[in-house]
């Protein structure tokens, strides 16, 4: 489900230098963009992810989010993420068999991970109210094979109308994986999104973790002179409906991963969750029929 195993570049936290360059120039935006303080790794292994956050937020930056497998997620990290003003916290927790999740999840406990979760969200009604929780779930038969009981569970633990449950569709991380098929439905990525990796460079999109398409670096040239560069402003058009021209995105089903994706909000009643999670599990069992004979999970 993850590059991380494969990638050619250096697992490397991002230096203060390049990150004080982001911020000190996007702050004096009119309008500063939302940060996603991560990328192909586990951003709790940055000791200094707090003071990060804070520097965000001390920044203008309006929305500050992480993406965590929760492993780390103890009530020291929790705190501190929580003091530091983090908006959104989306965690990874594919099921409740704990066979299942670790034998997805190599060399993590369930047991901990959940009780993590569980202790940042009291941390957080208390911490930093504000703060969102979301959920995450990589759809396959057998980590929504219990989905049911999986929301129902989260249910008294998530705050109505605040937090949030998001199945998502596997996808081919720029052709690394094969799963669900290919198409030539648009991709925004270009339109709002900078993707930069931990040393500057700009490259074409999250999957694009080997930078295959350069843009600049943040080191060298402004982030508004890359965003409106010729070559993002050609490889932005050719997303709307030729996507097939650029070597990356040929078999990349990002965009048609995002569109079978379901995101569900509380409250939920039993017939409500009954029937979603009879919904999602048809809808995966059908999408992985129709992948690519090569591809497997």
């Amino acid at each position: 489900m993850c590059p991380i195993t494969i990638t050619k570049r250096p697992t490397e936290t991002m230096a203060d230098e390049t990150l004080d360059r982001i911020i000190n120039e996007t702050q004096l935006w009119p309008v500063p963009p939302s940060v996603s303080l991560y990328g192909l790794g586990e951003p709790l292994l940055d000791a200094h992810l707090a003071q990060r956050i804070r520097r965000l937020k001390a920044g203008k930056t309006p929305c500050v989010r992480i993406s965590t497998n929760g492993s780390l997620l103890d009530g020291k990290a929790s705190t501190g993420l929580l003091e530091a003003g983090l908006d959104i916290l989306d965690i990874s927790l594919e099921c409740l068999d704990r066979e299942v999740y670790e034998r997805i999840r190599v060399g993590l406990s369930f047991d901990r991970v959940l009780e993590n979760i569980l202790g940042f969200l009291k941390l957080r009604n208390t911490i930093n109210p504000s703060c969102v929780v979301r959920l995450t779930v990589v759809a396959h038969p057998a980590t929504v094979a219990r989905l049911g009981e999986y929301i129902a569970f989260f249910q008294g633990h998530l705050r109505e109308k605040h937090d949030a449950l998001i199945i998502s569709m596997l996808h081919t991380y720029g052709q690394n994986f094969s799963t669900l098929k290919s198409g030539l439905l648009p991709c925004s990525m270009l339109d709002s999104y900078m993707h930069i990796l931990q040393d500057g460079t700009v490259s074409m999109c999250v999957v694009d973790t080997e930078a295959q398409v350069d843009f600049g670096n943040v080191h060298r040239t402004s982030l508004l002179e890359i965003f409106n560069s010729e070559s993002v402003c050609w490889h932005r058009e050719r997303l709307k409906d030729r996507r097939h021209e650029l070597p990356l995105c040929a078999g990349c089903n990002v965009p048609e991963a995002h569109s079978h994706g379901t995101t569900l909000g509380f409250p939920m009643t039993a017939e409500q969750i009954a029937s979603e999670a009879s919904r999602i599990t048809a809808m995966v069992g059908k999408l992985l029929e129709e992948r690519p004979e090569s591809g497997g999970v």
